[in-house]
């Protein structure tokens, strides 16, 4: 089995399947599209704003050096860098969180909850609402983290400073001193040997992401960031996102419910009733309380029931 040692490798580590691609794509598909928005966030934010940002796209002719398998758009924009093929042991997948939570999962919005309590130095939120988020996501199968010496969740939680750190790389490079990592976002110099090109600033915050504090004997111990209570923002966000489905629901069966009032009313197929969203909900007032009687039931206590079910009843209180 090969062990984790750091770059540069021997050729037993090159024959493993972790072995490091030295891939040292710039990136500049990520980089235009930053630079995009930013034009975009400083105009008029008008039509001929948006057809701007939405027709300022990356050329096709632009130098992509060890690029991603793939560039995943959607309505032209770019939203998903899938580095290496997600079978193998190791591989990377850059994309729009943003994207992904406004078209894919909306549940997940307390992420922008999140985003927004984050406060910088200065006490300001990091994060101004509407700024695209990416992010980058290292994958990592069963057989590379057993070269780790990763069995259990117990062993993955004391390496997870060794795995973000052999993916995305040391913030003080290599014991040879030249950047390291997996994957690495640098800025070409006017050097033929490309392992010797710097690490993009941003990459480095990237790198510095998972980085354990140091202290020395004697030193003080820093104190951690405020733990920030993530249950409140799920559960609101979920809540938020469950409610309106429930809407759309009532909204498409309370419009077919209309659609058929004349018939159910007593009037002819004929009979022509102009629709109105009151009168549409005073019958079903009617028609839900007579079901109800029928079946001996009470709206109270399946109110009861159903906030018990969703954990409100202490809020309803």
């Amino acid at each position: 089995m090969v062990t984790f040692r750091a770059f540069p490798c021997i050729l037993s580590d090159l024959l493993s399947p972790t072995a490091p691609t030295f891939s040292v794509w710039v990136l500049g598909a990520l980089w235009h599209e930053q630079q995009a928005w930013t034009r975009y966030l400083y105009s008029q934010r008008d039509d001929p704003a948006k057809y701007a940002y939405a027709q300022d796209q990356l050329p096709d002719t632009a130098v992509l050096l060890d690029g991603p398998d793939s560039i995943k758009r959607r309505w032209e924009r770019i939203v998903g860098l899938p580095f290496g093929q997600r079978a193998s042991a190791v591989s990377c997948l850059i994309y729009g969180k943003t994207y992904e939570i406004r078209y894919h999962a909306k549940e997940m919005g307390w992420f922008r909850d999140l985003w927004l309590a984050q406060r910088g130095e200065d006490g300001l939120p990091t994060w101004d609402g509407e700024a695209p988020v990416w992010r980058v996501e290292f994958r990592f199968k069963r057989q590379a983290l057993a070269e780790f010496g990763i069995e259990d969740v117990c062993d993955l939680i004391e390496h997870v400073n060794d795995l973000w750190m052999y993916a995305a790389g040391h913030v003080s490079g290599g014991d040879d001193g030249l950047p390291d990592g997996w994957l690495r976002y640098v800025v070409p110099v006017n050097d033929l040997n490309r392992s010797r090109w710097p690490v993009h600033p941003a990459w480095r915050a990237i790198q510095g992401a998972c980085v354990a504090v140091l202290v020395r004997p004697g030193e003080p111990v820093p104190s951690a960031p405020a733990a920030i209570d993530l249950e409140p923002f799920i559960r609101r966000r979920k809540r938020e996102v469950n409610l309106q489905r429930a809407l759309a629901a009532v909204a498409g069966y309370v419009s077919t419910i209309e659609a058929w009032r004349p018939v159910l009313d007593g009037g002819g197929s004929d009979q022509t009733i102009e629709p109105d969203i009151s009168d549409t909900f005073h019958f079903v007032f009617e028609n839900v309380t007579g079901y109800l009687d029928e079946k001996e039931r009470d709206f109270s206590q399946l109110v009861h029931k159903k906030r018990m079910l969703y954990r409100l009843e202490t809020q309803a209180a």
